[in-house]
């Protein structure tokens, strides 16, 4: 279980580094506002953990409580991230196209990690499968 988490701990972890120093860089520039890099950064870390967990808990179960989980979940998830981000560009004062920017960088980053490790726990469960265990 624990070494299943790992890489996508690790490239997380990884991206959230690389972007903190695209920050640090940025801040010069007086266009770039760096609450809408921890917004972004919060609202897709929050999502991605949210999949990673209800995946989790959908692998082994039967096939209908796995599409409620996986599905619904995704469903879920857009729902409260399309309100957490009309909040953030309704109420708060900051730069919404970098806001918006920086969401959909986020987003797509870590839904392609999410894919990954989708793929990872197949794929090990696939040679569980194979070699009869």
């Amino acid at each position: 279980m624990i070494k299943k988490i790992i890489k996508p701990v690790y490239y997380f972890l990884l991206m959230v580094f690389v972007f903190s120093l695209f920050a640090i860089i940025m801040q010069p520039f007086e266009n770039f506002d760096s609450l809408s890099l921890l917004l972004a950064v919060i609202i897709n870390s929050i999502n991605f953990v949210v999949a990673i967990k209800l995946f989790d808990s959908a692998i082994g179960k039967s096939n209908q409580i796995y599409l409620i989980y996986t599905l619904g979940g995704m469903v879920g998830r857009l729902f409260a991230m399309l309100i957490l981000i009309l909040l953030v560009i309704l109420f708060l004062n900051i730069d919404k196209s970098t806001f918006i920017l920086l969401f959909f960088i986020f987003y797509f980053s870590l839904l392609s990690l999410e894919i990954v490790y989708f793929l990872e726990i197949a794929k090990s469960r696939d040679k569980t499968i194979d070699n009869g265990q």
